[in-house]
């Protein structure tokens, strides 16, 4: 069977196609709109069109998750469906799909693990509207804990935080086998005045200028706390330092909290393991110290934890519902818009070209050049991981500075480090983590890599760390091997292949564009081992 799922958000909507069980595609709107954060799905989602007409009479159905204010963006979608002859609806009726947010990042983060059994927490700033919890008030979850047995959910959670209005209300103690999604609010419940951890991460990025959408620099600066003197010069002042200790001291009561939480779960039912989805598990920082916090539990920290994951979570929801089947688990984040097929003719004619091998290209970048990697379906997360990503030298001293001069971004922000696995341990610790595939965890860091690759570590002495195996990136996995070939450094500084404020680059004419109003000089393409040269100066 195959299914589309639209998630509508108030940021952050997303498209899923799933076939047989099977995640084959993911988009998120701003890849393609260009508008960060997109809460919109337009004519410009031309994922959508071309898929829907390859499965035309051939779909089981079109799953609509939308915000209670976007209703004109699923009749806009209607009438898209419509025009293109896509899909024949019965009575021109399409489904509604009305399932808790924290239920889709939970499904989302479930079926991205290896586990067959877990204890699924979910922290998010503000979650879905419940219209009718309690009459003529405003009830939205922050918190949520699902439990999986055999790869299965009881979608019941066994607790639930909610913000009614202006008070917040905790409900606990829920029957694992209760399969009543059914909520009273008499029952277990805890009336507090204290808001989620997403929301006071908003908050004190909005103080410190940033915007609710960026808490994720809240992290960056927190690494200072103990380290002032390594803050660039135009951040040594009294407004800068106090957000420092801000930032850090957020950092440690939101650890705090959610240790306190998952030890009282863990012991509650014994499940040793642990899924982290929503916002909050951007928080690659306090992930880590949950890795050390509990070394006999193990951890998956959900790939796509935002809000673009919820159409994905939704489509496993929705087929699971309409089949009583288990999903395929989703063992890539490489599903972005499509497959770029390039138009030689047009690099050819129009672009400054020459066929590469990866020594050549290892060879650039140890000579102190930033290049742009383009290569085949988007990664669907927050996270670049080799498929559309910017590589530079870790060993430059300065290199934190210099591209982040070239991206625009602020000059305290650190840069992760993709590295190949077999090499892993002997440059970070790791705790007891087997891989870290989706940048998830900044890890502490050995003497040998503070030493030697200044650019990948934080000013704590940490690393948010990809490791790389030729299974998961073949291109890219043999392109850190040649410059480990070349320099004995098994890794690379690996950063998002856009400018700031604009979204990561989906097509090639993204990438195109973005070298042409900035200084990034070089496009590896490794699929055709071909380097474009794109010169500003």
């Amino acid at each position: 069977m195959k299914l589309i799922s639209l998630s509508f958000n108030a940021h952050d909507s997303s498209l899923t196609f799933l076939e047989n069980g099977k995640v084959k595609s993911h988009l998120i709107s701003e890849r393609l709109s260009r508008l960060k954060h997109d809460s919109e799905i337009t004519d410009k989602f031309q994922f959508f069109i071309e898929i829907s007409k390859e499965t035309y009479d051939h779909l089981s159905g079109i799953v609509f998750r939308s915000k209670k204010e976007s209703n004109k963006d699923v009749d806009k979608c209607i009438k898209l469906l419509e025009r293109e002859k896509i899909f024949r609806p019965k009575n021109n009726s399409f489904p509604l799909n009305s399932l808790d947010h924290h239920l889709s990042h939970a499904y989302s983060g479930f079926y991205s693990s290896k586990f067959n059994d877990a204890l699924c927490f979910v922290f998010d700033g503000d979650g879905s509207e419940f219209l009718n919890l309690i009459p003529n008030k405003v009830c939205r979850e922050i918190e949520s804990i699902y439990v999986f047995r055999n790869k299965k959910c009881s979608n019941t959670p066994l607790y639930k935080k909610y913000r009614i209005s202006d008070e917040i209300v905790t409900h606990e103690n829920y029957a694992e086998n209760d399969s009543s999604t059914d909520i009273n609010l008499t029952e277990n419940e805890i009336v507090t005045n204290d808001c989620s951890i997403g929301i006071k991460f908003e908050i004190l990025s909005e103080k410190m200028g940033f915007g609710w959408q960026n808490v994720g620099k809240l992290m960056g600066l927190a690494q200072y706390k103990f380290n002032e003197d390594k803050l660039p010069d135009e951040y040594k002042t009294n407004f800068w330092i106090q957000g420092v200790s801000d930032a850090y001291d957020l950092q440690v009561s939101s650890k705090n909290y959610m240790v306190n939480l998952i030890k009282k779960y863990y012991k509650k039912t014994g499940i040793k393991n642990i899924v982290i989805s929503g916002g909050v598990g951007l928080n690659c920082v306090i992930n880590y110290h949950l890795i050390k916090e509990f070394p006999e539990l193990n951890f998956h920290i959900d790939p796509i934890c935002s809000d673009a994951g919820i159409s994905l979570g939704n489509a496993l929801k929705e087929y699971t519902r309409m089949t009583n089947k288990i999903p395929k688990r989703v063992s890539s984040v490489y599903l972005g818009y499509k497959k770029h097929e390039y138009d030689l003719l047009y690099i050819k004619n129009f672009l400054n070209y020459k066929k590469v091998t990866y020594k050549d290209v290892a060879d650039l970048i140890a000579n102190g050049n930033l290049i742009a990697l383009f290569q085949g379906k988007s990664e669907i997360g927050q996270r670049s991981l080799g498929n559309r990503s910017l590589l530079f030298d870790p060993r430059i001293k300065d290199g934190q500075n210099i591209v982040n001069r070239i991206k625009k971004r602020e000059s305290f922000r650190p840069f992760a480090a993709s590295i190949l696995l077999e090499y892993s341990r002997e440059w970070f610790d790791l705790k007891s983590l087997k891989e870290s595939p989706y940048m998830s965890f900044a890890v502490d860091a050995h003497e040998k890599a503070i030493d030697t690759v200044p650019s990948v570590i934080h000013a704590d002495g940490t690393s948010r760390i990809q490791t790389v195996t030729k299974k998961q990136n073949y291109h890219f996995y043999n392109l850190i091997k040649q410059f480990h070939k070349k320099t004995s450094i098994p890794m690379l500084l690996n950063t998002s292949f856009n400018l700031a404020g604009d979204p990561l680059v989906e097509t090639f004419e993204d990438a195109i564009l973005t070298l042409k109003k900035s200084e990034i000089e070089y496009l590896y393409l490794p699929e055709i081992q071909m380097l474009i040269t794109v010169s500003n100066k």
